[in-house]
Parts: structure tokens; C-alpha cells; sequence
């Protein structure tokens, strides 16, 4: 059986269709699949349990800085990432807070990566970041400026790992 040129080009257009239509859906099974099984992977759930116990250490290893007093603290992680952090209140200037931080962490192999003004609608308040780095794990430091009555803190502390820790790989 012989298939004219008309044929031929009805039968490829088809092929084509069904391709362009099949393939989206086949790499989201695929994905889905893939995704659902590494949620449910003990050895996953495992890694991730453990990267938020070490990442918990660290955090409680770490002296607060004197005078500041705790608002809100708190941890949580999925399988990809976590972090532990904590909001506080103190009178001390940011020189003071940024000095105790910086020598707590690089004291304990924490790498400082960068410092950056906090900007919350393109305005400058007088906020800052510090990120710190430690194989693998992040850290950062955010200093409220003059929003501090609005944020009701003048500092946060938080350590993260995985996807939210991307600065640091």
C-alpha cells in the first residue's frame, strides 16, 4: 500500500498533534512522580531531620547578644530547607549588635558574605542584612532601622539550610 504525498503530510500533522500533546503530560507524570517519591523517601525525610537538628545546634550554640531581649522565636522545615530564627528587642546600637554577631560566627567558621541596606518601598530607613556562610548553611542578621516601632523588634537572627540557603552554596 502506497500512501500519497497528501496522506503522508495527514498522517505526520497527527503525529506531530498527539506528540505535542502526550509529551507535556508524560513529563508531568514523570515529574509528579519523581517529586511525590522524594517527599516520601525516608532517607529524604531523614536528611532533612537531620540538617534541622544540626542547624538547631548551631542556632542554640550561639550567645545571644546581652541585653536583647527575645520576641518571637521559632523553627520549621520541609524536606528541601529549613531555618530557625528569632526576633528581638535591645537599646544597644547597631555597631554593638553587628560587632557581638560578627565575632560569635566568624568565631565559630561562619564566613561573612555580605552586608546590604534593607530597602522596603525603594526607601532607605536605615536597615541593614548581614549574610554569613557555613558549609552549606546561612545565616543573616537584619537590623529594623527606623522601623523598629513598626516591625516591633530591632533585630532578627535566623539560620536556614537548603533552597533558602542558595547564597551559600
Amino acid at each position: 500500500m502506497y500512501l500519497t504525498e497528501r496522506k503522508k503530510g495527514v498522517i505526520i500533522s497527527v503525529a506531530v498533534s498527539l506528540a505535542a500533546i502526550a509529551l507535556p503530560v508524560f513529563v508531568g507524570v514523570i515529574l509528579r512522580t519523581t517529586l511525590t517519591s522524594l517527599r516520601e523517601d525516608p532517607d529524604a525525610q531523614a536528611i532533612a531531620d537531620k540538617s534541622q537538628k544540626g542547624l538547631e545546634q548551631q542556632f542554640r550554640e550561639l550567645p545571644s547578644l546581652s541585653q536583647a531581649v527575645v520576641i518571637q522565636d521559632g523553627s520549621m522545615h520541609k524536606i528541601y530547607h529549613g531555618v530557625v530564627s528569632a526576633t528581638y528587642k535591645t537599646q544597644k546600637s547597631y555597631e554593638a549588635i553587628k560587632t557581638h554577631y560578627q565575632h560569635e560566627l566568624t568565631s565559630r567558621g561562619w564566613v561573612f558574605k555580605k552586608e546590604d541596606a534593607v530597602l522596603y518601598d525603594r526607601t532607605d530607613y536605615g536597615g541593614k542584612e548581614l549574610v554569613y556562610c557555613k558549609n552549606g548553611y546561612g545565616a543573616s542578621l537584619q537590623y529594623a532601622g527606623r522601623q523598629e516601632t513598626e516591625f516591633g523588634w530591632t533585630f532578627s537572627f535566623g539560620m536556614t539550610w537548603g533552597s533558602v540557603a542558595d547564597e551559600c552554596k
